[in-house]
């Protein structure tokens, strides 16, 4: 028995020195993998920061971009909600956004801020290859105060409601260069909007998420009415798409004549597009947006003159290294021709045993370093006369490019503008030879509707009916008509 026990101690205590070393190895282990994590993780997410910027600003330029409509459907092959259709996109700076599409207090923005930087290496590859470098001091969300202005970091407050995105970016860009003195880039896009505010003859007010072009006609349909509709209602609603229609034509329209009248006085031709700009919006409407359109024009216009002026630039300072380099070079051949000379009397001393070998071939060594002083000067020569004419072709080529970028500008806006009447005249009359609603008109509608809203003058009230548009932010009341069908509506 004492045996049996001895064996069974002597065991276990092998067994406990046998297992000391497996858990040191493990704990040492497990210290060494913490050590290495702890290394290698803020490398590989500092690697990833760039590329999520990219994916960043690559999701916001395309929430931007708006669509433009082609052939429209006819009534009975209208696209329904939820329905996936093709569309095409249409540059902001070539045609500003639609009245819902503008900032409006109350909108949280993500502003990046990016400047260039371009090293002597990459200037003689190209302007592509500079580097766009976040300035995270003034980057960052900002929201849209009650005054209109959004507090921008170095500058102070900016004026953004009323403005498209597009147009707030340039007027960004502008006041950072100003400050900061180099090539500044700026991406805003909408982090948040204020939903619209639908209340009154509703049985429980709501809070709508805010859809570009939204009118209040939407705000009815997704809070919902009584089940009580017959055929004259859905008559009524093709209408009210149709009239919908003609409205995002008429905006379209717009803005496309805005673009091509600046377009056109720049180009220095007849001005066709503001008298029929005028004709749509009114005088005073006509010129606003001119204005607008005419800034945007100008910025673009600046930054390719400043192109065209880097470049001249360039050739100017490229033409004096050529002028030292040749000056430097009738030097060279003077040089070589008196060695040559030398060497050439020192050889006839040699065939007259006048001089030894070594004074002839220290002699000839002069000469050869003489021809290769010329023939390198020759060829920095030629290399900086190439890259003169490079440089000269390129500031020709930038000019001829804002030549034809403009032409080809004006066409296509020709085309656009011819659309869009078209659209038009084939709306008009139908919407014209049909009543609104009902052989009354509108003024026997069963709602009556009202909009409050924040603006940086104050608070508004509007007076609206069913296509009157929507912004984030604003609150539409809900009236029910004295002996109108409709004395509530049901969610």
């Amino acid at each position: 028995m004492f045996m049996a026990q001895y064996s069974t101690t002597a065991k276990a205590d092998w067994r406990r020195r046998m297992m000391a070393p497996c858990w040191a190895a493990l704990i040492v282990g497990g210290v060494i993998f913490l050590l290495a994590m702890t290394v290698l993780l803020p490398v590989r997410g500092a690697a990833l920061v760039p590329i999520l910027a990219h994916a960043d600003i690559s999701r916001d330029a395309e929430a931007r971009a708006t669509t433009v409509v082609g052939d429209q459907p006819a009534v009975g092959d209208r696209t329904a909600v939820g329905d996936r259709i093709d569309v095409g996109y249409r540059s902001e700076v070539g045609n500003p956004p639609a009245v819902g599409s503008r900032l409006v207090v109350g909108d949280r923005l993500g502003i990046g801020v990016f400047e260039k930087y371009t090293t002597m290496e990459q200037a003689e590859q190209g302007a592509a290859l500079a580097t766009l470098v976040e300035r995270s001091e003034i980057s960052g969300e900002q929201t849209i105060q009650a005054d209109g202005t959004v507090m921008a970091p170095f500058i102070g407050a900016l004026p953004a409601a009323s403005m498209s995105a597009t147009a707030f970016e340039a007027l960004l860009a502008e006041e950072y260069a100003a400050v900061l003195g180099g090539e500044i880039s700026v991406v805003v896009r909408v982090v948040e909007r204020e939903p619209v505010y639908v209340t009154g003859a509703i049985p429980s007010s709501a809070a709508l998420d805010y859809r570009p072009n939204m009118i209040v006609m939407h705000a009815i349909a997704v809070t919902g009415t009584d089940q009580r509709a017959g055929v004259d209602d859905w008559q009524r609603l093709d209408l009210a798409r149709e009239r919908v229609r003609m409205h995002q034509a008429r905006a379209r329209l717009v803005d496309l004549l805005g673009r091509a009248s600046v377009l056109l006085t720049n180009a220095g031709r007849p001005d066709t597009a503001s008298d029929m700009l005028a004709a749509q919006v009114g005088q005073q409407e006509a010129e606003r947006r001119l204005a607008e359109a005419r800034r945007v024009f100008e910025l673009e216009d600046a930054h390719r003159t400043a192109e065209i002026r880097a470049a001249e630039q360039s050739a100017e300072m490229i033409g004096e290294e050529l002028g030292i380099v040749t000056e430097g070079l009738g030097d060279a051949e003077a040089d070589m021709r008196l060695k040559s000379e030398r060497a050439s009397q020192f050889e006839a001393h040699l065939a007259s045993g006048l001089t030894s070998d070594n004074h002839v071939q220290i002699v000839r060594n002069e000469r050869a370093e003489a021809i290769n002083r010329w023939n390198s000067m020759r060829a920095t020569r030629s290399r900086l006369e190439r890259n003169l004419a490079e440089v000269r072709q390129t500031a020709i080529r930038i000019e001829l490019e804002r030549i034809v970028d403009q032409e080809q500008e004006i066409q296509s806006l020709r085309a656009a503008i011819a659309q869009e009447e078209q659209v038009l005249e084939s709306l008009a009359p139908m919407l014209g030879a049909r009543p609104p609603f009902g052989a009354g008109g509108e003024s026997e509608h069963d709602l009556e509707f009202e909009i409050v809203r924040r603006t940086p003058a104050g608070i508004e009230r509007l007076e609206a009916d069913l296509y009157t548009p929507l912004q984030p932010g604003d609150i539409l009341d809900v009236k029910p008509r004295s002996g109108g069908r409709y004395a509530y509506l049901s969610l």
